[in-house]
């Protein structure tokens, strides 16, 4: 018996700290992006690649603001960010505020771009003012 309670212990160690190792690859990629693509990025935590097509729409929650440019803002909550999207859809979204030239990254969900209401009522349900269309580089506004 108390050579498989060891056994386990073992196993839950080497999950925890792969765990943490994906978690701490994945934020690093995620600020690497952020510093090469200051304009915006939607970036896939799954395969690290981003997608050119979909419609990203941010969850209410799962989202920090960088209150200075990339690569001069502390990194920590970003951990936060990335923690919220590998346990909901695996999408993590860039972008700068238009009105405070704050940058902002957040957790997002990725619909098919023949999905323009589900995504519309998802912004709607989560408080946002926009989605996004990969696409075509459009930015849909909620009225």
């Amino acid at each position: 018996m108390k050579r498989l309670v060891r056994i386990l212990i073992v196993l839950l160690v080497a999950v925890s700290c792969g765990t943490a190792r994906q978690l701490h690859s994945a934020v690093d990629q995620v600020w690497a992006c952020s510093q090469s693509h200051p304009e915006g990025f939607t970036l896939s935590l799954r395969t690290m690649e981003q997608p050119i097509e979909g419609i990203a729409v941010a969850y209410s929650e799962g989202g920090i603001v960088l209150a200075s440019l990339p690569g001069r803002g502390d990194r920590k909550p970003l951990k936060g960010v990335v923690r919220h999207a590998l346990s909901h859809d695996g999408y993590v979204g860039g972008w700068t505020d238009g009105q405070t030239g704050a940058y902002c990254l957040d957790s997002v969900r990725l619909f098919p771009e023949d999905s323009l209401q589900a995504a519309l009522a998802f912004a709607r349900a989560h408080a946002q003012k926009a989605v996004y269309v990969l696409s075509s580089d459009k930015e849909i506004g909620l009225k």
